[in-house]
């Protein structure tokens, strides 16, 4: 995959999480440290590393996908 794609991949999911988990105040002051962004970035990873023990490349990439979009938003949202 080319860089350009895959950034735009990236931009895409990081959309489509803020359209399926929008930040009220509450949810703001709770995403604006580094520990909770930490704690969901673990459970993606153990959910991708499942995915390549049963050999499902298409998901794997998903799980890429999805952890750089999650890793984009926490670098947006910590203060």
């Amino acid at each position: 995959m080319e860089r350009n794609d895959a950034v735009n991949k990236i931009f895409e999911e990081r959309t489509r999480q803020d359209e399926r988990f929008p930040r009220d105040e509450r949810r703001k002051k709770m995403y604006a440290t580094i520990p909770p962004h930490i704690l969901v970035l673990e459970e993606r990873l153990a959910a991708l590393r499942t995915s390549w023990y049963s050999g499902k490349r298409d998901a794997c990439l998903t799980g890429l996908v999805e952890m750089g979009a999650i890793a984009l938003r926490a670098l947006e949202e910590i203060e």
